[in-house]
């Protein structure tokens, strides 16, 4: 989260250089071993999170934090229920040291992220403005 406030303060280029950010900070947690089988990423979130931070459709802060928020909620519930990972129990924070910024948002679904589905997008969409993309995130114009 700290990095998206960063972001938010001195916009990259593109989007492409935070989902590449992303993908970097969580490759530990989030890469699969190297499989091509694909019920491995249909059965575990972490796998589908991993392809999902290469979608061209993540480009809003509102989006790279959901993202961050969604990584966040799936490791709490893993860690409520030790047997999720291999290798013993997650540890991992409660709900009480979540930053600001994502503490307040509600469940997140895939769905929700990739349909930019948020306040700021609702707004823009009964004031008639077209979100670009970039918009919220500042980067377009």
């Amino acid at each position: 989260a700290s990095y998206l406030d960063f972001v938010e303060q001195y916009p990259p280029p593109s989007p492409i250089y935070i989902r590449n950010h992303m993908r970097w900070i969580f490759r530990e947690e989030l890469k699969p071993a190297s499989t091509n089988d694909p019920a491995v990423f249909h059965a575990d979130w972490r796998a589908r999170l991993w392809t999902f931070l290469v979608r061209p459709y993540l480009e809003t802060i509102h989006q790279f934090r959901q993202v961050v928020a969604f990584y966040v909620q799936q490791q709490l519930k893993a860690s409520s229920h030790p047997s999720d990972r291999a290798g013993g129990p997650a540890k991992f924070c409660d709900a009480a040291c979540l930053p600001p910024s994502i503490a307040d948002l509600p469940e997140i679904t895939f769905h929700d992220i990739r349909h930019n589905r948020s306040r700021t997008a609702d707004i823009l969409v009964e004031e008639g403005i077209q979100d670009r993309g970039g918009l919220s995130l500042g980067l377009f114009g």
